[in-house]
């Protein structure tokens, strides 16, 4: 990679993440979050997601469901790259749906659940440096399907496991498709 690649994908991160965190005000509801996930492709990610919310769970027909939409932007990180080298960087946008009921017992307010998601996401770069990853198109779709626990007043903090798909849905290949099992924590403010 030429040094002017390199300047356009540093540049193209910092303009994604200013924009970010300008619209976090406007973006951000009440929710904010942490994600930390492995690939079999090696790659790490750590994430940071915003999320507001559309359906309350006070407002479903069972107060129990909810959705919200996320954005996020991630860094991605070859596993065996020194310190401060070999990253990419990933915004994106997903609605999420959650399946939730009631809790465990009466005594215990923590609340199991059921997710899933589908969103766009775009990559500063189409390789992570150091590993077999490549893709053929830095615009990629993803999924994820994830279970949890909501716990606290108000349900107030969330712990998950997500198991997540991102590839460019064969816009142009090779699409090889990366997935990530990740852990999501999350605090509603």
């Amino acid at each position: 990679m030429d040094i002017f690649s390199k300047l356009r994908a540093g540049l193209s991160s910092v303009v994604f993440l200013g924009a970010l965190v300008a619209a976090a005000p406007v973006i951000a509801d009440d929710n904010i979050a942490v994600e930390f996930g492995t690939s079999a492709k090696g790659a790490h990610v750590g994430r940071l997601v915003l999320q507001k919310t559309l359906l309350d769970q006070s407002e479903s027909a069972c107060h129990c469901d909810a959705a919200f939409l996320e954005f996020d932007i991630s860094q991605w990180k070859a596993r065996d790259s020194a310190v401060g080298t070999d990253y990419i960087y990933e915004v994106g946008v997903q609605p999420v749906y959650r399946l939730q009921r009631g809790p465990i017992s009466a005594n215990f307010l923590v609340r199991p659940f059921l997710e899933v998601a589908l969103g766009v996401h775009y990559l500063s770069n189409i390789a992570v440096p150091n590993t077999d990853y490549y893709t053929s198109t830095q615009f990629q779709f993803g999924e994820h399907l994830g279970w949890g626990f909501t716990f606290g007043k108000n349900d107030a903090f969330v712990l998950a496991q997500r198991f997540q798909h991102l590839s460019n849905g064969n816009i142009r290949l090779p699409n090889p498709g990366i997935n990530y099992q990740i852990v999501h924590l999350s605090y509603k403010y």
